[in-house]
C-alpha cells in the first residue's frame, strides 16, 4: 500500500520548523490517507476519530438512554472521601443515597458507615485473581481474574459496578462473564505510613478489561484509575501493559471506541511515546521499516500508527505520491520524554 511508506533514513528528513513546512506543503489542498479501512482528509479529523470521544449533552441520560446523574453523593473508599460523577446501580436501586462505604480490598459496598466498620474489621482482603505483576519499588501489583470465575466473578463485577461512579462511557458493568480484568493495587508500604495495621494490604486503584469471547481488534475494553491514584502513573502503565500483553500473544490490538477522558490523555501520551522512539530508533539504526512493521512491533494497529504521525504533525507526502515521516522538533521531544511510571517486561508473568 501506498501509505505504507519506508521510515528509512534517505526517507526521513529533520526539518527545522515543522509547522511552517506543513502548513506550505498543505496550503491549498487536502491530502487523503487510507489505513485499515480508516479514513481522513486532514490531520484534525484523524486525530478527532481516533483520540476523541462524543460530548456530552446537559440531559441526564446518555446516548444508549442510560441515566449518567449520579444517585450517590460521596463515596468514601480507604481515607478518601469522592464525590461521585456519573450513574452506577447501588444497593438501594435508583434510590439517592448521600454516602456510599466501598471496601476497598475486596469492592462490596455498604450505605451504613457502622456496618462498614463491622465488614472492615473481619474482612480477610484476598488478592483477587492471579498475580501477573508485581513491581516492589513501585508498590504495586497487578492480578488477573477472569469474570467469568466462580471465585473471582463477583469482585471484577463490583469493581467495574465502582469505577462506574467516575466513568462516563461505560456500558458493561453488570455482564462481566465475557471479560476478563487486570486489577491494579496498590501496596500499603506506599498508602500507609501511619496504619498501624500489621496485616498486609492491598487497596484497589484502577484496572483495564478486554473481551476474550468477541472476534475483534480491541485490546482493551475500559480502563478506569481512581481519582486519588490518577496522578501517580498509573494509567500509563495499564496502557503499556495492554500492549505488551498483546505482543506476547502476537496480536496487534486498539482499544475499543468511544474512548473515556482518562483513556484519551493515557492513549495519547502513549502512543505519542512509543511510535516516536520507534521512528527515532529505526532513524539511528539506518533501518527501513514499513508502517506495518512498525505497528506489528508495538502491537499496535497500522491506523493508529498513522494517526499518531499525523498528530506528531510528521507525516509529509513527495511529489510522486510517495509518503514519508519527518523527524520535527515535537517527534523528537515526545522520544525523549519517559513515562511517569515505566513497565518492567521482566516483572510480568504472562
Amino acid at each position: 500500500n501506498s501509505f505504507c511508506t519506508l521510515l528509512a533514513s534517505p526517507m526521513v528528513k529533520k526539518v527545522p520548523d515543522a509547522r511552517k513546512a506543513s502548513k506550505e506543503h498543505t496550503a491549498g489542498k487536502k491530502k487523503r490517507l487510507d489505513c485499515v479501512g480508516a479514513t481522513a482528509t486532514d490531520a484534525p479529523s484523524v486525530v478527532e476519530d481516533l483520540f476523541g470521544y462524543p460530548d456530552q449533552s446537559d440531559s441526564p441520560t446518555d446516548r444508549c438512554g442510560l441515566w449518567t446523574t449520579p444517585l450517590v453523593g460521596f463515596v468514601h473508599f480507604h481515607r478518601w472521601r469522592m464525590p461521585a460523577q456519573y450513574f452506577a446501580p447501588n444497593v438501594r436501586g435508583l434510590q439517592k443515597i448521600p454516602d456510599l462505604f466501598v471496601c476497598d480490598g475486596c469492592g462490596r459496598d455498604f450505605v451504613s458507615e457502622g456496618d462498614f466498620a463491622a465488614h472492615d474489621a473481619v474482612c480477610l482482603r484476598p488478592i483477587v485473581g492471579e498475580e501477573v505483576y508485581r513491581d516492589t519499588n513501585a508498590g504495586i501489583v497487578v492480578t488477573l481474574a477472569a469474570g467469568a470465575d466462580e471465585m473471582w466473578g463477583p469482585a471484577c463485577q463490583r469493581f467495574s459496578i465502582f469505577a462506574k461512579h467516575f466513568l462516563d462511557h461505560k456500558e458493561a458493568f453488570l455482564d462481566v462473564e465475557s471479560f476478563e480484568y487486570f486489577l491494579l493495587f496498590q501496596s500499603s508500604k506506599v498508602d500507609d505510613d501511619l496504619d498501624t495495621d500489621v496485616r498486609p494490604k492491598l487497596h484497589f486503584a484502577g484496572f483495564f478489561s478486554r473481551d476474550r469471547q468477541r472476534q475483534c481488534l480491541a485490546n482493551l475494553a475500559c480502563i478506569a484509575v481512581l481519582p486519588p491514584y490518577q496522578s501517580l502513573g498509573y494509567g500509563g502503565l495499564l496502557v503499556q501493559l495492554s500492549y505488551e500483553v498483546g505482543r506476547r500473544e502476537g496480536r496487534c490490538g486498539s482499544p475499543e471506541r468511544p474512548i473515556t477522558s482518562q483513556g484519551r490523555v493515557a492513549y495519547t501520551a502513549a502512543w505519542c511515546r512509543m511510535v516516536s522512539a520507534a521512528v527515532a530508533q529505526g532513524q539511528e539504526g539506518r533501518v527501513d521499516v514499513s508502517i506495518n512493521q512498525l505497528a506489528s512491533s508495538l502491537a499496535m494497529l497500522p491506523c493508529d500508527v498513522l494517526a499518531t504521525l499525523v498528530f506528531l504533525d510528521a507525516l509529509r507526502e513527495g511529489r510522486n505520491g510517495h509518503r514519508f515521516v519527518v523527524v520535527t522538533p515535537q517527534l523528537e521531544r515526545w522520544a525523549s520524554r519517559r513515562p511517569r511510571l515505566e513497565l518492567r517486561p521482566d516483572l510480568l508473568h504472562f
